[in-house]
């Protein structure tokens, strides 16, 4: 991409009358210079660039919480009631 900037930069320094009509004709639309740019890219290297690892991480751990949490709300809730249960039962033997 770097190349691509460099490129234009040059030629705008070479030809100080140019417009945007001009130099998109000759290095194409930025929609084209970007998906040139992507489909030159190894999957690996586009996963790196775009910081999709980042966000699937993310996410699993995001999911994880919720997962660990809706568990600890269903398990918990029935152990308070039988704590409820036996504070009771002790109470009556009392």
């Amino acid at each position: 991409m770097a190349r691509v900037m460099n490129s234009v930069l040059d030629y705008v320094s070479k030809t100080p009358d140019v417009d945007y009509l001009t130099i998109t004709v000759r290095f194409g639309t930025p929609e084209q210079i970007t998906s040139f740019y992507l489909g030159e890219m190894d999957g690996e290297e586009l996963v790196h660039k775009l910081g999709i690892k980042k966000q699937l991480l993310l996410m699993g751990v995001i999911t994880t919480l919720i997962v660990v949490l809706l568990w600890g709300l269903l398990f918990f809730q029935p152990l308070q009631n039988i704590n409820a249960v036996i504070t009771v039962f002790m109470l009556k033997k009392l």
